[in-house]
């Protein structure tokens, strides 16, 4: 569990958008039948979340444990759900990472 950034923005393509995406190598429930060490079991979670910050990497000071907690951040997925700036409460979206599987590609698409 955890967060990863990325070290440079993303680029811009033609229409002034962003995209990037990533490929899902594996998922908890494919890793049923692998004995997890002591002490080390996984706990239930948001599962799979992908976004992006306005923010830049020397901005964040503070060290976050959560992606909702990333400033000037936009997230989707904690199982079915969506996060932006300005809203208390994470927006119930009609997409479910729990049903990615091996090979899945996620992308992300910014426009202004």
């Amino acid at each position: 569990f955890g967060l990863a950034f990325g070290d440079d923005p993303l680029p811009l393509l033609p229409g002034g958008v962003a995209y990037f995406e990533v490929h899902v190598e594996r998922t908890r429930s494919q890793r049923s039948g692998e004995e997890e060490p002591p002490g080390e079991e996984e706990p239930p979670g948001d599962g799979f979340v992908i976004g992006v910050t306005a923010a830049r990497p020397e901005q964040l000071h503070e060290r976050v444990q959560f992606a909702e907690d990333v400033p000037h951040s936009w997230s989707v997925g904690y199982n079915g759900f969506a996060h932006s700036p300005g809203r208390e409460e994470l927006q119930q979206v009609p997409w479910d990472p729990a049903e990615l599987r091996a090979g899945d590609r996620v992308g992300m698409l910014v426009a202004g």
